[in-house]
């Protein structure tokens, strides 16, 4: 194995070091231990290398190496904005699953007339295909920054989020920065549609605020499942909900935007 110089970085980058005399690459020291199954005859244990690749003494990593990896962890923090072009006419260049930093978010300039937010991953990958529209989902920068976004204000805007006090207590959170937001698909005929694929909400995430923003029918469904009228912590999630009940919903928002 080389001892110094770019041609041993491969070793700590990614490839298992040799196993031997206390092997030394670019004055990284590797300590030797005894072969396993899992790896290649003569080489380190997979702790070794987990040790050299994340624990490196910061004096014997070169400047511009060292400079780099702060580059690059700085680059894995920052946040993404990740929205899907619902609409193929405004895909960009072809794009139409996009993640970008939010201020770039903010800075959108499209033919949008409807909104849809949603927590669930596979949701906003899923979410069926309909005209002038985005989806936003992940959120990994919160809900509340979508107040910053000033064409969402403009826009059409529906939340999906779980049936149950917590998917609730995120609906009057949005409604606080963006108070023109509609529920979609968080209705008592959607639960108890879906009785079969209920589920209990964790004890720990349960509600306990006191919702002021949501309407009649959303606070009478989200007094019912706080006092376990329907059955202990009930839960309907999201991605539980038929795909064909997903199609009505965004179909009947086409209408609604149309008379506003």
């Amino acid at each position: 194995m080389p001892t110094t110089g770019p041609a041993c970085w491969p070793y700590w980058r990614g490839s298992w070091p040799t196993r031997g005399q206390g092997s030394t690459c670019a004055n990284w020291t590797f300590p030797a231990s005894t072969p396993s199954s899992s790896k290649p005859a003569g080489a380190c244990s997979p702790s070794c290398w987990m040790w050299c690749y994340r624990r490196p003494p910061s004096t014997a990593m070169p400047a511009a190496l060292r400079a780099s990896r702060a580059a690059m962890a700085c680059a894995r923090k920052r946040r993404r904005s990740r929205f899907r072009l619902l609409d193929p006419a405004l895909s960009i260049q072809g794009l139409r699953d996009i993640a970008v930093p939010p201020e770039e978010f903010a800075g959108l300039s499209l033919p949008v007339q409807r909104v849809f937010i949603t927590e669930n991953r596979t949701n906003g990958l899923a979410f069926p295909e309909t005209s002038a529209s985005l989806v936003i989902f992940g959120l990994g920068y919160g809900l509340e920054r979508l107040r910053e976004i000033p064409w969402l204000h403009d826009s059409a805007l529906w939340y999906w989020g779980d049936i149950d006090t917590h998917g609730f207590g995120i609906l009057n959170r949005l409604r606080a920065s963006l108070p023109h937001a509609r529920s979609l698909l968080m209705d008592r005929p959607t639960l108890m549609g879906h009785h079969p694929l209920w589920g209990q909400e964790p004890e720990e995430k349960r509600y306990t605020g006191h919702p002021t923003r949501l309407t009649a029918d959303e606070q009478a469904l989200f007094e019912e499942l706080r006092a376990d009228r329907l059955g202990a912590r009930v839960r309907l999630e999201q991605e539980r909900i038929s795909f064909s009940a997903v199609e009505r919903a965004v179909a009947a928002t086409e209408v609604i935007t149309q008379g506003r």
